[in-house]
């Protein structure tokens, strides 16, 4: 497909877009389909990871997401916008080589950080979206969710069985901490969604290796930040499993080295 047949596609999908006003719909043309964006989704689209979108599922400061299909079927797209500010993001670089000084660069970048991330957290079992290609700032991945709709966050449902969802929720923790040798580092109830009883982690891109200098501060952030929401939304208060079972990979092994892991 020519850049100019993929541009009138995008022209079409945004008159598709009734619900939006006149406004929201030329700030989406402005700093979501810039003819960089444009050029980075159409060499998806020509790999056959895109081949089509439907709509605008979330949009945010930094990134919108566009539900589709691909050849691996429903697909969340994924934009990081050139426009944005990645300033307050630094602290998840420090110590990380991957990154450039550009801020164009850093945002591909940083796009071709959750792509990686997701790939690792997904070999080592990790409940999170199976990621399909990136190109520039443009992140294919599953779509956790179906008929163009993404699942609800955990915040949005009430659970029947708390205490094993939060359990689910940690051993992933665990995985991704001892397997991927990753934190999520921005763990919460708003990036948690829930899907066919299962909890899934999503928005990678803050996710730090266990090496970076902020890593066990980030992630008893993580684990400070689910355990307070079971707590207030369920009165659970699983403190031994915290304290104890996350110093363990999940086979039971002891990696612990000073005990930084578990709750203060």
């Amino acid at each position: 497909m020519s850049f100019d047949r993929f541009e009138r596609a995008i022209d079409s999908f945004l008159e598709r877009e009734e619900r939006r006003k006149d406004r929201e719909a030329f700030k989406i043309r402005q700093y979501v389909f810039d003819e960089r964006t444009v050029r980075n989704m159409l060499s998806l689209f020509n790999k056959g990871i895109i081949s089509d979108f439907n709509w605008i599922i979330s949009m945010g400061k930094e990134a919108a997401v566009l539900s589709g299909r691909g050849k691996q079927g429903e697909i969340a797209i994924k934009v990081y916008k050139y426009v944005s500010s990645f300033r307050r993001h630094l602290d998840y670089m420090v110590g990380d080589r991957r990154f450039p000084s550009s801020p164009r660069k850093i945002i591909e970048m940083w796009a071709k950080k959750e792509y990686r991330n997701l790939v690792r957290m997904k070999k080592a079992d990790v409940r999170v979206p199976e990621p399909y290609g990136v190109s520039g700032n443009v992140l294919v991945m599953q779509l956790i969710g179906s008929d163009g709709i993404p699942a609800p966050h955990l915040r949005e449902v009430e659970l029947e069985d708390p205490e094993s969802v939060l359990k689910m929720i940690l051993d992933d923790v665990k995985k991704a901490y001892h397997k991927a040798r990753l934190v999520h580092a921005d763990l919460s109830e708003y990036n948690i969604l829930y899907w066919r009883s299962l909890p899934w982690m999503i928005d990678l891109s803050h996710a730090v290796v266990v090496d970076h200098p902020m890593a066990g501060e980030l992630l008893r952030r993580d684990i400070q930040n689910i355990v307070r929401f079971f707590q207030r939304r369920y009165g659970i208060a699983p403190g031994d499993y915290v304290a104890g079972d996350l110093d363990k990979d999940t086979e039971g092994e002891d990696r612990s080295s000073s005990g930084e892991i578990g709750l203060d």
